[in-house]
Order: C-alpha cells, then sequence, then structure tokens
C-alpha cells in the first residue's frame, strides 16, 4: 500500500468511518474506547486495493 499512499498523499484509509451514533470522533482509537459503532469503509478500500493489486500482479504472471 505505500505506492497507493504516495499517490493519495500519504492517506490512511484504514482510519477513515462513519459514525453510526452521530458522535464526532478523530479517529478509530478513541472510538473503540468509547464502544460506538461505526461504518469503516475504509478498511473495505484497503482490501478492494489489496486485491485489485494481487489480481493485477497474478495476471500478469500468468503470462498473457
Amino acid at each position: 500500500m505505500p505506492v497507493i499512499g504516495r499517490v493519495f498523499g500519504k492517506v490512511d484509509f484504514s482510519n477513515m468511518f462513519v459514525s453510526l451514533t452521530g458522535m464526532h470522533f478523530d479517529f478509530t482509537g478513541r472510538r473503540q474506547i468509547v464502544g460506538a459503532p461505526t461504518l469503516n469503509y475504509g478498511m473495505f478500500m484497503n482490501a478492494i486495493f489489496n486485491f485489485v493489486i494481487v489480481l493485477s500482479v497474478c495476471f500478469c504472471s500468468s503470462g498473457r
């Protein structure tokens, strides 16, 4: 993910989330201490980027 981070200006996608309680939290650690429910779309984006990277490497190395 360092390449993706450099392209997007060193953004850490894993800290992106939406609070389902309406409260504002600066980062996920504080939200975890309180125990508030959140929708962590940043972790989903990380998983998608990782999948696309691995998929492209496997496709390119297959010799097609």
